[in-house]
């Protein structure tokens, strides 16, 4: 009797432990069959039906993915606009027979990124300028910018561009630090000039506020008062300068030209007090838009 009761235990009754011969895992023998159906080990075909025997469950989307040779895969140049796919034992040899439709793909993929670039970067350059009316544009490194002006005749340098409010105009300072016109060899000489803006449409034009210079002193105020020497104008209607910019404008059309003080500052009264300290100088342009316009 206690040998019948062993064998039934060790081979008859149903609630007995067996290892799982594809995990190695203990199970109750009734339940082993069920666990097969979840077993990660448990061998599964391809569903590509490569021919690939005794995938384990677990391995079956490694191998789909990485390694199945009649996996459905896309072009490499998909992102260039390639919409071919095919086995991946196959992909070798469509690359071989579209090289030259692949390389127009690319050349296309590369222009529309690069004007993707140049907007975004303009974009990015707008959104760093100023739209207050004002800017106060640095000079550093001033004597090796005077000693460049005064070997390049009529050098020119140019501010970073600002805008007069939010959604106004756009305009730029340019200095000549050895002077230009009447005043050269003798002055600084400053002028401001209208760019093509992101809101020209909207504006009134001739643009016609007004606009102030200013040489920043750079004396400590707590030992005497900042001296600026300061010049404002208010714009011709008339002057071409002042009228809608054109986004097409060349070079040598006057219209570039900015408009200002060919004798703004000599350079003899630069020297008399700290217009120029630590190697620098500030100047300063200012536009006085009404309220109502900026509302």
């Amino acid at each position: 009797m206690r040998r019948l009761l062993s064998q039934h235990s060790l081979a008859e009754c149903p609630k007995r432990t067996q290892p799982c011969k594809y995990c190695g895992k203990e199970f109750v023998f009734d339940t082993i069959q069920n666990h097969q159906y979840h077993c990660p080990r448990f061998p599964v075909a391809c569903p590509n039906q490569c021919g690939t025997p005794n995938i384990a469950r677990e391995d079956l989307a490694n191998h789909v993915k990485e390694n199945c040779g009649s996996a459905l895969i896309l072009c490499p140049f998909k992102d260039a606009g390639c919409k071919h796919r095919c086995p991946k034992l196959a992909i070798g040899r469509h690359l071989e027979d579209t090289t030259k439709s692949h390389l127009t793909m690319m050349c296309s993929l590369v222009g529309r990124q690069r004007q993707e670039i140049l907007e975004l970067r303009r974009e990015m350059e707008e959104l760093s300028v100023s739209n207050d009316g004002v800017l106060i544009w640095k000079l550093s490194d001033y004597s090796r910018k005077l000693q460049e002006a005064k070997l390049r005749n009529n050098h020119e340098f140019f501010s970073p561009p600002f805008y007069t409010h939010r959604y106004g105009y756009k305009l730029q300072v340019s200095a000549f630090l050895n002077g230009n016109g009447s005043g050269e060899g003798s002055h600084l000489s400053i002028y401001i000039r209208v760019l093509p803006g992101e809101y020209d449409n909207l504006l009134e034009w001739p643009f016609s506020y007004k606009v102030t210079f200013s040489i920043m002193d750079q004396s400590d105020p707590s030992l005497s008062k900042p001296q600026h020497i300061t010049e404002t104008f208010n714009p011709d209607p008339n002057w071409k300068n002042f009228q809608k910019p054109c986004s097409t404008r060349n070079s040598l059309d006057e219209s570039t030209l900015g408009f200002g003080y060919p004798k703004f500052v000599s350079h003899d009264e630069i020297k008399k007090r700290n217009y120029v300290r630590d190697n620098s100088l500030f100047l300063k342009a200012s536009i006085e838009i009404p309220q109502k316009i900026m509302a």
